[in-house]
């Protein structure tokens, strides 16, 4: 499991993933009997995550535990575990659906997720 307080928790049909304040992201497959994590790391403390609508990739974000400073967004392949593309800013709709990730965002600032 995670070292540290866990932040999010997103699922689908086939994967179960969570994020913490250790700065990892876990994959699970939700359907596979013997279910074993993908860990992926950001620098900092993970905040939140969010699938695309075909639920091959993973968009998480990341940043400082107090102020929120120095974003860092990451989309990560579900089947892999792989790093895709990382940034300071939303992900170009081309990689990750930006539109969701905003909704997402703004969810989290005014406290309804």
């Amino acid at each position: 499991g995670h070292s540290n307080y866990v932040t999010s928790v997103d699922a689908n049909s086939r994967i179960i993933c969570s994020g913490s304040y250790d700065g990892t992201v876990r994959i699970w497959d939700a359907t596979a009997e013997a279910t074993e994590s993908k860990v992926v790391g950001h620098s900092r403390n993970v905040w939140w995550m969010r699938y695309n609508q075909k639920g091959d990739k993973l968009l998480s974000y990341a940043a400082d535990e107090y102020t929120g400073l120095n974003p860092e967004y990451c989309v990560w392949n579900c089947a892999t575990g792989s790093l895709l593309h990382t940034s300071e800013d939303e992900p170009p709709t081309d990689i990750f659906d930006a539109s969701t990730a905003r909704e997402k965002y703004e969810a989290y600032l005014w406290g309804n997720l």
